[in-house]
């Protein structure tokens, strides 16, 4: 069987004008799946980022949670600032006199700053109050 030209396409015997998609389509079609990617991609990026972020203050949470706890069984809270190290994140503790209001009464409540850094540079501040009396 002979081949014959039909406009721009050159079939084999058959009369098939629109087989196929089209480079134009094709294009399209890539791009739009290429931006589709892109977005999908960009959620997965952040939600890994959001994870890393919440695991590094949940560990920061703990380690304040580990220093206060460790003031009170001490009993009592510390005059001036101390510094330490907890794993990679230091903390530091910190008698907070603008909390305080007036003069401090011998056994009063004591309101304290403890700051926690990662070693990302990311920081947790928290701020309570240390219970008044000798902790016994």
């Amino acid at each position: 069987m002979k081949s014959r030209r039909t406009g721009s396409l050159t079939t084999g015997g058959g009369a098939c004008d629109e087989a196929g998609l089209t480079l134009l389509e094709v294009l399209f079609s890539i791009a739009i799946l290429g931006i589709g990617l892109a977005v999908i991609m960009q959620g997965l990026a952040l939600g890994l980022r959001v994870r890393r972020d919440s695991a590094a203050m949940q560990e920061m949470s703990l380690v304040a949670g580990n220093t206060l706890n460790r003031l009170l069984l001490l009993g009592e809270a510390p005059p001036d600032a101390e510094e330490g190290e907890a794993g990679d994140y230091r903390w530091r503790i910190e008698p907070d006199p603008s909390l305080a209001g007036e003069e401090q009464e011998e056994g009063a409540s004591v309101p304290l700053r403890i700051v926690i850094e990662a070693p990302s540079g990311r920081s947790l501040e928290v701020v309570t109050v240390f219970p008044a009396g000798d902790g016994k």
